[in-house]
């Protein structure tokens, strides 16, 4: 049955059964203003504690924001339904009307494991289907992680800057490394990939050097990059794990330095791309071109000549 509850009776600082990552919405503030509570909230009494939200914390936020006295709501008694039963009034109400974000899909997944008491076998088998996650041990480690975020880093996974798998090595981290990577990982961009790289270049330099993993965020040359306001967080990125690389092997890094400074002193061609080894562990090197004509053919193996009869042009097969 449906009847007012005043708000000072609800106890909105429980979360338990929170789905919503967002909680202000102007959207639903006008739209209170405007006609009303359109649907009643749901709540649990539990015993020895006030009233329970379990599903209506946006319109609950609204309301309090707009000093409101009461809020239509369905009253649900603890014993009556289980905590699942009463969840999964929430979870369905908002799978019928909106897609959950990445995090939400965590929330609730977290919700259903530590408030509803459910298994991993069942989530994976019943609830990740359910919520279009592929049904795997892997995918449910990775979204029950993302609870044990540092607010930055969840903020990051909301705006699509970290990927998810990306977050489940984050959340493995203390709250003081979790802080420390925020304050990096908010100032670059980088992608998938190369966001692992950048997690196991520092692991890799903080197990080498002995060191603690937010030393090697706060290194000079770290923080040198971060500051520079001319650059993007693109180019920041590139640029931090160019110096990452530059740490973690620096006679290879020197050697690609010493490469980049004889191919630019050789003066090739336009378009005349040369990529040594990888690891200049051979002499080898691969020289890539195009050509629209005969002519231009003519013209870039002319300067292929040229360029060939130089004198530096050794330095090139060079291994350090």
């Amino acid at each position: 049955m449906i009847r007012r509850v005043p708000l000072q009776d609800i106890d909105l600082e429980d979360h338990s059964f929170r789905i919503s990552e967002e909680l202000e919405s102007d959207m639903l503030r006008r739209s209170l203003l405007e006609v009303g509570q359109l649907n009643p909230v749901i709540l649990l009494r539990r015993q020895a504690h006030r009233l329970t939200v379990v599903a209506g914390f946006r319109r609950l936020t609204a309301l309090r924001g707009m000093a409101a006295a009461d809020a239509p709501a369905t009253v649900c008694a603890d014993g009556e339904v289980s905590a699942l039963q009463a969840f999964r009034l929430a979870l369905w109400d908002n799978l019928s009307h909106r897609r959950l974000s990445t995090l939400e899909l965590g929330r609730s997944l977290h919700v259903l494991h530590a408030t509803c008491g459910l298994t991993a076998e069942i989530l994976i088998a019943d609830y990740l289907p359910l919520l279009g996650l592929a049904p795997s041990r892997q995918v449910l480690a990775a979204y029950l992680a993302l609870n044990h975020l540092h607010p930055v880093l969840r903020r990051l996974v909301q705006e699509g800057r970290i990927a998810v798998r990306t977050a489940e090595r984050l959340a493995g981290y203390t709250a003081a490394v979790q802080e420390k990577m925020s304050s990096v990982l908010g100032r670059i961009r980088l992608s998938a990939s190369l966001q692992r790289q950048f997690l196991d270049a520092v692991e890799e330099l903080a197990q080498m050097q002995d060191a603690r993993l937010i030393q090697e965020l706060e290194a000079p040359e770290v923080l040198a990059v971060l500051d520079e306001p001319e650059r993007s967080p693109f180019q920041k990125g590139e640029r931090i794990m160019d110096v990452l690389g530059r740490r973690l092997y620096p006679r290879l890094s020197a050697a690609r330095a010493r490469f980049e400074a004889d191919r630019e002193e050789m003066g090739f061609p336009s378009g005349v791309r040369l990529t040594p080894d990888p690891f200049f562990e051979t002499s080898r090197l691969r020289v890539e071109f195009e050509v629209s004509s005969a002519a231009h053919l003519r013209a870039v193996a002319a300067e292929l000549h040229r360029a060939s009869l130089e004198t530096g042009l050794e330095r090139l097969f060079k291994i350090d």
